[in-house]
């Protein structure tokens, strides 16, 4: 079975998908009681500022986002309620170590400060030493580095030291021998992804859903699976959910299935027969730039054995975080999801447009991949991504996931 085509910019050039909106779970995290929990970012680039905040919210922290150390010292003032501040050290006017010098003058010693930049300097490495109140974080880790040092560093009625919710702790007494009740509680549902060009259904999102009373959903779902090194179930389960659907999907769609990346250690996704098999040709395997590829083994060979049966690789959540590129040079992929980061206001933010441009621009030029924008939820969203250049969009504004394989709005 062919590996799909790479469509030139004139088909399917660039395109925004549908952003996710966060489960009941993720809310209840977000939802922050008190003051203790409020972290000021400082940061003078628009994306950056949007990434931290969704780094920080992963960990239940309310973020307050501004675009200079000038500005950040008016909002430290007396009584402020910071619990921290998250800053870049490079900033015009007034850099991140100015920040600190200015925090420290005014005997605002008990602030926790972490310092992120891009290029280590000797001046900010000696500022973190020896002061318990100051770390330095270099933002190639700052995904899991930041939200640590948070934990360390605020006091003990932070967010992310809050008591688990009790639907969490009912989770975590779910034991391995319940797990396939769990995994007989699951169901597929489908969001369409829109070729805005051609006003049609290029393909649909496959996400998983529990009628579990306690495993409710799918963050709760995977944290289990992986405490019960049940991910590969997991993974098997979903995948068998699905190819059971494929029979109602429309002949011409391509449906979008995510992977763990320690799905691809899994021997049962390279087999030949039933299954997913049956239908490579129409398959996009999303595995996600947050997940790390380090713990697959062989990696390459997996890659061609899947696009030897048909299969086709997308790198899902595109500018989350700080992840770099360079999943590209591993996966090869034929499409690209950017994270719905980059999507959010874009008509109000002209950084986000340059950066969404030159995207669209570089993956329809020689490497002709396709890009889906996620998180297309308002018609101005979606006129500025078209004006780009996108065509793939997903979201809420043309239909939310839901059983089967239903119509989009357009």
């Amino acid at each position: 079975m062919p590996r799909m085509k790479r469509v030139p910019s004139e088909g399917y050039g660039g395109s925004p998908l549908g952003r996710r909106s966060p489960t009941d779970e993720l809310a209840e995290g977000r939802a922050v009681n008190g003051r203790s929990g409020r972290i000021l970012v400082v940061d003078d680039d628009p994306i950056v500022r949007v990434m931290l905040e969704e780094i920080l919210a992963e960990g239940g922290f309310v973020v307050t986002a501004v675009s200079g150390a000038q500005e950040a010292l008016e909002l430290l003032g007396n009584g402020h309620g910071f619990a921290a501040v998250v800053t870049d050290l490079a900033m015009p006017e007034k850099t991140g170590m100015d920040l600190l010098r200015d925090l420290r003058s005014r005997r605002q010693y008990e602030l926790p400060v972490v310092i992120l930049t891009g290029s280590p300097t000797l001046e900010s490495a000696i500022a973190a030493v020896g002061d318990a109140r100051v770390r330095y974080i270099t933002k190639d880790e700052a995904h899991s580095a930041l939200l640590a040092a948070l934990q360390d560093m605020v006091d003990d009625h932070s967010a992310v030291h809050r008591r688990p919710s009790e639907r969490r702790q009912r989770t975590a007494a779910v034991a391995g021998d319940e797990f396939d009740e769990v995994l007989g509680q699951l169901w597929m549902a489908f969001q369409p992804i829109v070729s805005w060009r051609r006003r049609a259904v290029f393909g649909y999102e496959a996400l998983v859903r529990s009628k579990h009373p306690v495993v409710s959903n799918p963050v709760l779902l995977f944290e289990t699976a992986e405490r019960l090194d049940r991910l590969q179930d997991l993974g098997r389960r979903i995948r068998a959910l699905i190819a059971e659907c494929m029979s109602e999907a429309p002949p011409e769609a391509r449906v979008f299935v995510n992977l763990h990346s320690t799905d691809l250690n899994d021997e049962e996704l390279y087999t030949r027969d039933g299954g997913l098999a049956r239908h490579a040709d129409r398959i996009v395997f999303e595995i996600t730039e947050r997940a790390s590829l380090q713990c697959v083994h062989n990696l390459p060979v997996r890659l061609r054995s899947l696009r030897a049966a048909g299969y086709s690789i997308a790198v899902d959540d595109l500018g989350a975080g700080y992840a770099g590129l360079a999943s590209f040079g591993q996966l090869d992929p034929e499409v690209v999801k950017l994270d719905m980061s980059l999507v959010r206001n874009i008509e109000r933010q002209p950084r986000l447009q340059r950066v969404v441009r030159s995207m669209l621009s570089a993956c329809a030029g020689d490497s002709e991949i396709l890009v889906v924008c996620e998180g297309v939820e308002t018609i101005e969203e979606r006129d500025v991504l078209v004006e780009l250049g996108a065509d793939l969009l997903q979201g809420y504004l043309f239909a939310r996931p839901a059983p089967g394989f239903t119509e989009a709005s357009f």
